[in-house]
């Protein structure tokens, strides 16, 4: 799945377009606030669902290689945020929808994208 898709498919506020935002495409996910549980998640083409916006949050996407972060529930990140995601090459979005939601909405696009839909 692509970011245009996930962008349009969550309703989100796109605050930074990283590199390859229109062609990467992203093959897993991990969602969660605790920053050492994301350090070890081993996977290519990541993104990374998160409500903690804080500029830790973009490091660590960076050291572990995501295309990028959605900030969930609402949570809007600050000017710092954006700027670092900017530097770093790192799409930044956000999303009114849970982390719960937003994971199952996830879910039914890459499902629906695996079945050629």
């Amino acid at each position: 799945m692509r970011f245009p898709d996930i962008s349009s498919c969550l309703e989100c506020e796109e605050y930074h377009r990283g590199d390859n935002y229109e062609s990467a495409e992203v093959k897993n996910v991990t969602a969660g606030d605790l920053m050492s549980e994301v350090l070890v998640f081993d996977k290519e083409n990541l993104l990374l669902i998160t409500s903690l916006n804080s500029e830790q949050t973009l490091r660590t996407a960076h050291v572990v290689d995501a295309l990028g972060v959605i900030l969930v529930n609402g949570k809007r990140p600050s000017e710092a945020m954006i700027r670092l995601a900017s530097e770093m090459g790192i799409s930044l979005l956000s999303t009114n929808k849970t982390l719960f939601d937003t994971c199952v909405a996830l879910h039914h696009l890459i499902t629906r994208a695996e079945c050629g839909a």
